[in-house]
């Protein structure tokens, strides 16, 4: 499996815009990062020129997981004509099924790497 946490992102400055997805240090993470990096980009804003980062060691969910896991941040709530766009319905749906079909196709990949699954002892 995977853990996919979904943000609003906030800056000082209200010129900060677009959605940046942040990966984990475990295994598999960084290709799931890229992958839904792309998918935003792809399907919902071309211009935005963010790439996926490791996540920093202080959020402690994110150094903490033993599967693929990121973090997406879909957009600045310092800005306001992001906010606008983050609360319609519209966008809030076709977000989710970026991020959703992204996280899917990922995991269809034969290349994505999965952790073994855990037996229950006999």
């Amino acid at each position: 499996g995977i853990l996919v946490s979904i943000h609003q992102n906030s800056y000082p400055e209200a010129r900060y815009h677009g959605a940046q997805v942040f990966y984990a240090p475990t295994q598999g993470s960084q290709a799931l990062g890229q992958h839904l990096q792309m998918a935003l980009r792809d399907g919902l804003d071309s211009e935005n020129t963010r790439e996926a980062k490791q996540i920093p060691d202080t959020v402690y969910l994110m150094n903490h997981v033993g599967c693929p896991a990121v973090l997406v941040e879909c957009g600045f709530l310092s800005n306001p004509q992001e906010t606008a766009l983050l609360n319609t319905q519209p966008h809030q749906t076709k977000l989710s099924l970026v991020i959703l079909t992204a996280a899917l196709a990922h995991l269809m990949q034969p290349e994505a790497e999965m952790p073994p699954a855990v037996s229950e002892p006999k």
